[in-house]
């Protein structure tokens, strides 16, 4: 029987298709300035030889020695380029993972038990209140019979609390 939900398995060095517009311009970039390096190289090493007298000017390698060289060197630039916009491709998927990991471990802890302090700060104050509002309509209460009887006449005001409101 097989498993309906397959795991989808994709390669470590697999470049998603967001990405895949930065890896092609980087790989274009990097590959380019490697080139750039190795034809630079060649020509500079050549000149500076011939300029200091290590290698005479008759003396100048085979032409199947040169491409060899070159090819050897457009190749590392390849592969370098190759690494380099892999990883310029997938930092920000990194940097994505490694936010999404701190904003689980600490930020929401963090905003969770400010909530939490918030709730229990609250519930002080209210119960605080609560009181103060409930002494004052008390003292108001009996402040009303005290005038009453002082006067001799009926209180027939209910207590506070009484009511069915």
């Amino acid at each position: 029987m097989t498993n309906e939900h397959t795991e989808r398995r994709e390669s470590l060095f697999n470049v998603t298709p967001a990405r895949r517009r930065v890896y092609a311009v980087a790989f274009t970039l990097f590959s380019l300035m490697g080139y750039a390096v190795v034809i630079w190289h060649h020509i500079s090493d050549g000149a500076c030889a011939v300029a200091t007298g290590c290698m005479p000017a008759a003396a100048n390698p085979s032409a199947s020695a040169t491409a060899e060289s070159y090819m050897i060197g457009f190749a590392i630039a390849h592969a370098a380029a190759l690494g380099m916009s892999l990883v310029s491709a997938e930092v920000t998927g990194g940097i994505m993972v490694l936010a999404d990991y701190l904003r689980v471990k600490l930020v929401v802890p963090l905003r969770e038990s400010l909530r939490a302090e918030g709730r229990v700060e609250g519930r002080v104050e209210g119960r605080v209140e609560g009181r103060a509002e409930a002494n004052s309509i008390w003292r108001e209460w009996n402040r009303r019979r005290r005038e009453a009887e002082a006067r001799g006449e009926t209180f027939d005001e209910p207590e506070p609390g009484d009511d069915d409101e």
